[in-house]
């Protein structure tokens, strides 16, 4: 049986195969040690590699799917200075674990700068993050929706994956036009993250009044406004303001 097997082999393959039997017999009992390890070792690399080659590509998809410009893809916390901020720094530091924050402060001050830090971080580690600007959300729901109210077969539920998705930064809150059903959309996809317990993040130039001011005067409904802040406020803990200027 045996024989028959390797006749079907070609003759090259079989002179090979002969040729490190005779080998293999050739060797001391301590030379097959060695060479048991060897060939134990080259495995464990290669078995290594190819674990830190499927890490390399998951990670680049989960870059794909987060959504942050290539400018902000290397951001880091420790690239900001944090001189006189330090109220800041600390709410960003405790977020690397939380994956929570409320940030507020003036435009051009670093806040999605922060926001893509932690998202990155997130990435760093393996978990999946998002990071979207209040108006683009807005945009892709629209999108994603016909005229009957169901979700178009061709799109992605983008509801439905932001309300799922472990790590989400809803970047420059506040610039955001409202519909009533756009709100109740945008207000669904805060409480499912809410009654998930999952984190979120969020920059905005606004304080909380001044937000739920915004939305109110930009078509949201006005039981909305003041749902949502208490919502995301029990989300990201207190908001804290991030001071510096422009950059």
């Amino acid at each position: 049986m045996i024989a028959d097997y390797f006749a079907a082999f070609p003759e090259e393959s079989r002179s090979r195969l002969r040729d490190a039997v005779t080998r293999w017999k050739s060797l001391s009992d301590e030379q097959k040690r060695a060479e048991i390890e060897r060939i134990d070792r080259a495995d464990r690399a290669r078995s290594e590699r190819e674990r830190d080659l499927r890490r390399a590509a998951r990670r680049e998809r989960l870059w794909q799917l987060s959504g942050i410009e290539s400018r902000f893809r290397a951001a880091l916390l420790t690239d900001l200075d944090w001189s006189g901020n330090e109220p800041a720094r600390s709410g960003a530091m405790k977020a690397l674990e939380t994956r929570s924050l409320w940030l507020f402060g003036a435009i051009g001050v670093g806040k999605t700068h922060v926001a893509a830090a932690l998202v990155g971080d997130a990435i760093a580690h393996d978990t999946e993050g998002v990071m979207i600007s209040g108006v683009a959300m807005l945009d892709r729901i629209r999108a994603s929706y016909d005229d009957s109210g169901l979700v178009r077969p061709e799109c992605v539920d983008v509801i439905g994956r932001l309300s799922r998705v472990p790590v989400l930064a809803l970047d420059d809150l506040g610039k955001e036009r409202f519909t009533p059903w756009a709100a109740e959309r945008f207000y669904a996809l805060i409480n499912a993250r809410y009654n998930a317990k999952l984190p979120l993040i969020v920059t905005t130039n606004c304080t909380p009044r001044e937000l739920e001011k915004h939305w109110a005067a930009s078509g949201m409904d006005d039981a909305y406004g003041p749902a949502l802040v208490r919502r995301i406020a029990e989300m990201t803990g207190a908001p804290v303001q991030m001071l510096g200027r422009r950059r």
